[in-house]
């Protein structure tokens, strides 16, 4: 996790590589046996979830490096669609019940990039908790392309019940809902 989110090199057999990099072409190579490779069909539109601060010139931006990763591997076309407006606090960096919910992420974002009608998009992230910002980012696109149908990849998921972890390369397909609270959930 480490390695991601400060865009660390990892060893790949003899070579070094930057984890980005490593996890697009791990996607790309086994490609035909990821649960999730239906959310790659047709080359979709890559849209990186901004930061949850306000982006200045040269900020490490992985939900970026990892589309265009992915795009250098044929799957799919990066489009910076959405931009954090206002800044919130960071979830790494906070108690679980001041993290930041679904609505305050939707509140914050803004669609920046007007694109003839996508059909749909494919929201990239570097790790992936209770998944309210991309509950809030998929719901500020389909605010502006109703018709948009919003998935997401991300490289990493946190896990908090030791019983359930099964390795570094659980790949997976899941769900993130709200309940009635407007708190997110993640399954798995």
């Amino acid at each position: 996790m480490y390695a991601l989110k400060n865009d660390r090199a990892v060893i790949d057999g003899t070579t070094t590589i930057s984890m980005v990099d490593w996890v697009a072409k791990t996607v790309h190579k086994e490609l035909t046996t990821l649960p999730f490779k239906s959310f790659f069909d047709d080359a979709p539109i890559l849209v990186p979830v901004p930061k949850s601060s306000l982006m200045k010139p040269d900020t490490l931006w992985v939900p970026d490096m990892l589309a265009k990763a992915l795009s250098k591997q044929g799957l799919g076309k990066v489009v910076q669609l959405l931009e954090r407006v206002t800044p919130i606090r960071k979830s790494a960096q906070v108690n679980a019940w001041e993290r930041p919910k679904a609505q305050e992420h939707f509140e914050t974002l803004g669609v920046i990039q007007t694109i003839t009608e996508p059909k749909k998009v494919l929201l990239m992230d570097d790790v992936i908790t209770r998944g309210a910002t991309v509950m809030g980012a998929a719901n500020r696109l389909v605010d502006s392309y109703p018709n948009l149908q919003v998935q997401a990849f991300a490289a990493m998921r946190t896990q908090s019940d030791s019983f359930s972890y099964r390795g570094s390369h659980g790949a997976c397909v899941g769900w993130v809902t709200l309940d009635q609270n407007g708190e997110s959930f993640r399954r798995p």
